[in-house]
């Protein structure tokens, strides 16, 4: 999809953007550039008010005649050279990305990127205001540039793609500014209207961009893509790894890292090193191209191995992957049914499955390939979890946190595809037949396991 055909997102409404900048405006000078009038031609604001709470509570739902960025100003902006800056800080806060980043030898060419074209004001000044007010998003965004153009250059690709990867990654979240805060840091229990935001923040994100007037299409389409995944399990466009580009799937890969890293590693005490079983269960989520470049810098660059299995507790970590392994392998079963009568249905009646119903029957084959390539799950390594004795601990630990990990990994993808069999059922399989109401019944079945699955982590 091109970004043309993406739904237009009007930057002229007064939007909770105006309530970050009246924020801000307590430290920082934020000031209105020109008169601001809304649509009717009703002057709001005269030129040079300071925007505060005041003001932006009388602008809250106007529509505009320009857009924020353009009627109003920022006293003290972010630079190119401050850019560079904050992401060589955001890699030195962790030791594993540090090392990654001077083994790679990636320190000129991340300058070069930073540096070599200016960036215009209004996204500047975007980034100033990320970077202030949603502090770990704009964090998650250095990241994604940095280890995004890292992979592209890894992946070879030509300088001017390269470039664009590190652009995408910075822009790629502005659109979270336009969105409730709470919800840029909230992990579950998203309501129906939460998921709707969320899933524009991509489409605003492209419009800020596409409204500087200066990058090409590849940027915008890469960050609408951000979100995109290979078996059409992403969003906003559900779509599949033939439809997609290759910026986009690298910044989706490098978004991903960062949460895991920040929200899941840095409390267990695991480094970019225990990615490894996670590149190994989606290789099939992200372009394998992105995968070999992500899999290669991360064993290349001599990182240490965690520890994370106490030997005091390994005989308690065996039954756990046991119970888990068995609750797993019940979980296929359905997996398995709902595919068979999935593929059925299509075949018999080939008008129900559409769009939706496509992307189930696409990441329900991505997950039975990777079970069967990763071996992780079965009557086998059931038999060798019973085999292990507390004197295997040094030969057996680290294999059994990786099992741990891709069992998990596993989930997180049966997750993905479970989350869009309710609307499939809704929206696609909507007749009173045997068969849709025997899909539906697995859904519900498989909804059920999956959620005794994650109970044996508690």
């Amino acid at each position: 999809m091109e970004p043309a055909e993406a739904e237009k997102i009007d930057l002229a409404i007064a939007d909770v953007y105006v309530d970050h900048l009246a924020e801000l405006s307590q430290f920082i000078e934020v000031i209105a550039t020109e008169d601001i009038y809304n649509e009717f031609g009703v002057l709001l604001i005269p030129k040079g008010e300071r925007i505060k709470k005041s003001v932006s509570e009388r602008l809250s739902g106007h529509k505009m005649q320009k857009p924020v960025d353009d009627v109003m100003s920022l006293g003290n902006i972010l630079n190119c050279n401050q850019l560079y800056a904050d992401i060589l800080d955001s890699i030195n806060q962790l030791s594993d990305l540090q090392k990654i980043h001077t083994h790679s030898n990636f320190d000129n060419k991340l300058k070069h990127l930073c540096t070599v074209k200016s960036i215009p004001r209004q996204l500047l000044q975007k980034l100033t205001v990320l970077k202030e007010r949603l502090p770990d998003v704009y964090r998650r965004s250095l990241f994604s540039a940095w280890f995004g153009s890292m992979l592209a250059n890894k992946m070879s690709l030509e300088l001017n793609q390269i470039y664009n990867t590190f652009l995408v990654g910075i822009f790629h979240d502005l659109g979270m500014l336009h969105i409730p805060a709470s919800l840029s840091s909230q992990i579950s229990d998203f309501s129906e209207r939460d998921w709707q935001l969320i899933e524009a923040h991509v489409m605003i994100s492209q419009q800020v961009v596409d409204n500087a007037h200066l990058y090409p299409d590849e940027v915008k389409r890469g960050i609408l893509e951000h979100h995109e995944r290979c078996d059409g399990t992403g969003y906003p466009r559900e779509l599949s790894y033939d439809k997609l580009s290759i910026i986009g799937q690298i910044i989706a890969l490098s978004n991903t890292i960062y949460n895991i890293r920040i929200r899941e590693f840095k409390q267990l005490g695991k480094n970019m090193l225990d990615f490894k079983p996670y590149l190994q269960v989606n290789t099939q989520t992200y372009f394998f191209e992105t995968y070999k470049a992500a899999y290669a810098i991360i064993t290349q660059s001599e990182l240490p191995s965690s520890n994370l299995i106490d030997q005091l507790n390994f005989t308690n970590t065996i039954s756990s992957l046991l119970i888990r392994n068995r609750e797993i392998q019940q979980l296929i079963i359905l997996l398995v049914e709902q595919l068979k009568l999935l593929k059925t249905i299509k075949t018999n009646t080939p008008n129900s499955i559409k769009k939706i119903g496509n992307s189930v029957i696409s990441s329900l084959h991505n997950i039975m390939r990777t079970i069967e390539r990763s071996g992780i799950i079965g009557e086998g390594v059931e038999q060798w979890f019973e085999s292990i004795t507390d004197d295997d601990y040094e030969s057996a630990h680290h294999d059994l946190q990786e099992i741990e990990s891709m069992q998990q990994e596993l989930l997180w993808l049966t997750k993905k595809a479970a989350r869009l069999m309710p609307n499939m059922m809704k929206e696609e399989l909507v007749n009173n037949t045997t068969e849709n109401s025997e899909a539906q019944k697995l859904a519900d079945e498989i909804a059920l396991q999956l959620e005794c699955c994650w109970n044996t982590y508690k």
